[in-house]
């Protein structure tokens, strides 16, 4: 026999398609969090003991070893973390398999140039920033190569996520947002997808309140979902 490849964790050894599914399981996990995905891990892998039962501790230690050792999280800079507040997440997938994913959550308390843009005040957008998503996930698996596939996945998700977030959440969004750091990414397909360029962040990220982070600056760009999007937003005229 040949040489077992993979990687041995709790007395399991995962192949590549294996971690492949864990990720698809980590995407699909409602809640996000370790207990769920490994539940969804034990019933995709079949992992069970002698007496039939999901090896649910197994899992979650499994899983922790493997984040810890980047084979999560390894396809997208930011890695694998729970998104705040309401959200979204879907899976890229054609025929041929998975593609990739991109998620949707809360979006930025404050963002100087997209708030010039709107026409808002603070108090108006305290009020009214829950119609507004940001795209903070999008990922296209490395080895993906098929032309325009980013600006028409987007162009697809701009035309469906406003429902699925109405239905789920109760609330029709009327304008997305997303941040794209420039020294990684030049915004193509955002640009392609017909999202507008507002400017650039101060670095200070999208919760900051206090005015004391220091992070990489961004590109800004938005889409408007509707196009009475700033009467929805509170602003008139």
């Amino acid at each position: 026999m040949g040489e077992e490849t993979g990687h041995r964790v709790c007395g399991r050894t995962l192949s590549e398609a294996d971690l492949a599914a864990i990720r698809v399981e980590i995407a699909l996990a409602d809640p996000p969090n370790r207990a769920e995905i490994a539940r969804r891990v034990c019933r995709r892998l079949d992992w069970r003991n002698a007496k039939g039962e999901a090896k649910l501790m197994s899992a979650r230690v499994g899983l922790l070893r493997l984040h810890r050792s980047g084979l999560i999280d390894r396809y997208h800079y930011l890695g694998y973390s729970p998104l705040p507040g309401a959200q979204l997440r879907y899976l890229i997938e054609s025929e041929q398999g998975l593609l990739g994913a991109l998620g949707f959550g809360a979006a930025a308390w404050k963002v100087a140039a997209r708030d010039r843009w709107i026409g808002w005040e603070r108090e108006t957008r305290e009020r009214h920033l829950g119609r507004v998503l940001n795209n903070a996930r999008f990922l296209v698996l490395p080895w993906i190569r098929v032309r325009n596939l980013a600006s028409r996945v987007l162009a697809l998700a701009a035309r469906q996520v406003g429902e699925d977030f109405a239905e789920r959440y109760g609330e029709r969004p009327v304008l997305l947002e997303t941040f794209v750091e420039t020294l990684r990414f030049r915004g193509t397909c955002y640009r392609a997808a017909n999202w507008q360029y507002l400017g650039c962040t101060q670095g200070r990220g999208k919760c900051d309140v206090a005015h004391r982070a220091a992070l990489a600056r961004k590109d800004i760009y938005v889409y408007p979902l509707s196009a009475d999007f700033r009467r929805a937003l509170g602003v008139e005229g």
